[in-house]
């Protein structure tokens, strides 16, 4: 019969988290390879692929960002403009070198 949990000691409290989370990793693998082999007959009954099934529905990896206004500008060529994202461009750091101050070159 099982024991109560409030008459076990801290070491069997650990040992039962630990049985706990095991039976729980279990679980979820378990439902995993269940409902993935469920996805799998359904598409191959409807005449898919899974790239058909899932296309834009999995993320890409990695972190997208939107473009961000320019907060420099490079007083000789205007068209070459800098975020203050990044490594900085050429043009700013040769500016810098000349003793220029990054708030002169602000847009």
């Amino acid at each position: 019969m099982a024991k109560n949990i409030k008459d076990m000691s801290a070491k069997e409290v650990a040992a039962l988290k630990a049985q706990i989370a095991e039976h729980e990793a279990e679980m979820h693998t378990s439902n995993v390879e269940k409902t993935r082999e469920a996805v799998l007959k359904l598409i191959d009954k409807a005449d898919l692929t899974v790239d058909e099934v899932l296309k834009g529905v999995v993320k890409m990896k990695g972190r997208k960002t939107g473009k961000v206004a320019a907060k420099y500008r490079n007083p000789k060529d205007p068209s070459q403009t800098w975020s203050g994202r990044g490594r900085r461009p050429l043009w700013l750091e040769a500016e810098l070198k000349n003793g220029k101050s990054i708030s002169s070159f602000a847009i």
